[in-house]
């Protein structure tokens, strides 16, 4: 085979549920995949173990991609790359496989081409290092192109295989002058747990007064520094007449715990007919109540009537709750249900139905009125006698409405209009069960 695929590097980031992992990348054997793990909550990356972590599938076809199976799935955010990392050795002795072989040798070739690319990438990273604006070098580093070079310098010293970094003492660190932002001038790194040096006047207390200035000191405060604030003993705080919106006119600021006095009267009634703001210059306090006082008609709102409006009796109430208004509109003669009832189990119930019905563009009208007893037994309900139809008042004979029972217990309400004709259709039905 050959290598067509230049990269022996592929990155992932887990989901928490994904466990299967493609290589995208050829490689000869399980040991060749390394699997590095890298969790959001830490950023600490971990050289996983196969059989322990993962397991390897090999590639289906030579040239082709496997894959790694991660025995717990990588939690959502967490890094995960798979690399080919082989032996950089020649193990295969062509002397001993007999007449040529055109698999040995391309495989041989393919590990070759492998340990190529893995030193590329390597190498490839390290440059990276060195990419401008990604590294800050001091004296003892420096660029050629974009390679970083590490050398001895003023503050770093480079060893065989190290490279040490030398301090000088945290009392060489240069205290900034107030006001100036100049950089430092030591070429030496500071220690990790360095501390700088600040000067700073005692506290002073702030003058309450109109003006924003700035504070005169010329040092930083402490980090826990307080301001004082100069006061007088808390009081009360002077009423103001009723409407006015006077500031205070005190200088100073008030204690936390100060408190207002408040002058309050004896709550006063409203009377029936005003709606006038309370006249009293107090404030009501937070659990006052108003006495509702007698209204006309007695302690309560007088019954209703037909002309006069009040409460409804409980008895015309059972009443209301027995009726239901129901609309519609047709289009044609089909037959269409306008209502629904469902009688009361066990009892005999009376419907009485009221429909009205109207033709918006011819003007044509129709009434009916409709009473049909209903028996419920059992949960079956039957018609008892016929369909009574009290009166039937119509422009078109066509026009139709009825009480029927299609599918027990329910009763069924039903209108027909006439085709091609839009018809406004209202019922209303009342319901007495005993």
């Amino acid at each position: 085979m050959s290598v067509p695929i230049e990269s022996s590097r592929t990155s992932y980031t887990g989901n928490g549920a994904t466990t299967v992992f493609s290589s995208v990348w050829y490689f000869l054997e399980a040991a060749h995949v390394a699997v590095k793990h890298t969790p959001i909550a830490t950023g600490v990356e971990t050289v996983l173990t196969l059989g322990v972590h993962y397991t390897v599938t090999m590639p289906a076809t030579v040239g082709g991609a496997g894959s790694i199976t991660m025995l717990t799935p990588p939690a959502a955010g967490d890094s995960l790359v798979l690399e080919r990392d082989v032996d950089i050795v020649q193990a295969t002795s062509f002397r001993t496989q007999g007449s040529f072989s055109p698999a040995v040798h391309e495989d041989a070739m393919d590990s070759i081409v492998f340990a190529v690319q893995e030193l590329a990438r390597r190498t490839s990273d390290l440059e990276s290092a060195g990419a401008p604006g990604s590294v800050v070098a001091g004296n003892g580093l420096s660029f050629s192109a974009t390679t970083l070079h590490v050398g001895a310098g003023a503050g770093v010293q480079s060893n065989a295989d190290t490279v040490e970094v030398l301090y000088g003492d945290a009392a060489d660190l240069n205290k900034v002058a107030n006001g100036l932002a100049v950089a430092g001038i030591l070429d030496l790194a500071a220690r990790a747990d360095h501390t700088h040096a600040i000067e700073n006047g005692a506290p002073a207390d702030l003058v309450v007064g109109d003006t924003a200035a700035a504070g005169a000191a010329g040092g930083l405060a402490a980090a826990d520094h307080t301001h004082g604030v100069p006061q007088a003993g808390a009081g009360d705080l002077a009423s103001l007449d009723a409407g006015a919106a006077a500031a205070g006119t005190s200088g100073l600021f008030a204690d936390g715990g100060h408190k207002h006095t408040i002058l309050t009267d004896t709550a006063v009634e409203i009377s029936d007919s005003t709606t006038d703001d309370g006249v009293a210059a107090a404030l009501a306090r937070a659990d006052h109540l108003h006495a509702h006082g007698n209204r006309g008609g007695g302690t309560l709102h007088a019954e209703a009537t037909s002309s006069t409006a009040g409460f409804m009796p409980a008895a015309d109430r059972a009443i209301v709750g027995t009726i239901t208004d129901y609309s519609l509109t047709t289009t044609d003669a089909t037959v269409t249900t306008i209502a629904t009832v469902t009688p009361v189990n066990l009892k005999a119930n009376t419907i009485k139905v009221t429909i009205t019905a109207k033709d918006k563009a011819t003007g044509n009208s129709a009434s009916y009125g409709l009473v049909a007893c209903a028996k419920r037994h059992a949960g079956t309900t039957t018609l008892t006698g016929a369909l009574t139809t009290l009166w039937a008042i119509e422009d078109v004979a066509g026009w139709d409405a009825t009480i029927t029972i299609v599918a027990s217990p329910d009763v069924l309400i039903r209108v027909t209009g006439a085709a091609g004709v839009s018809i406004d259709w209202k019922a209303r039905v009342e319901v007495l069960s005993s």
